[in-house]
């Protein structure tokens, strides 16, 4: 199978620290936002109470913190 047709496949690329800032600075406001807002309280609390049930159940160690960034990302990217 060519690499064009796998979308599942990702090639390592090269982000500038600058390009990765210039991101971080715009996304940044956003997820304050709605990490301070009720509903992103709520559904933060409800995500917490999903994981914790989840690793509970498979018996995983916590390991929330890069799972609470990427939760908050992706909540204020689409909540845009």
């Amino acid at each position: 199978m060519s690499k064009k047709n796998n979308p599942g496949k990702t090639e390592s690329m090269q982000i500038p620290d600058y390009a990765i800032e210039r991101m971080a600075r715009c996304l940044l406001p956003m997820i304050q936002r709605y990490y301070e807002s009720e509903e992103g309280q709520r559904e933060l609390r409800q995500w917490e109470a999903q994981r914790k049930a989840k690793e509970d159940k498979h018996g995983y160690g916590s390991r929330t913190g890069t799972r609470k960034t990427g939760w908050l990302l992706s909540k204020a990217i689409y909540a845009s």
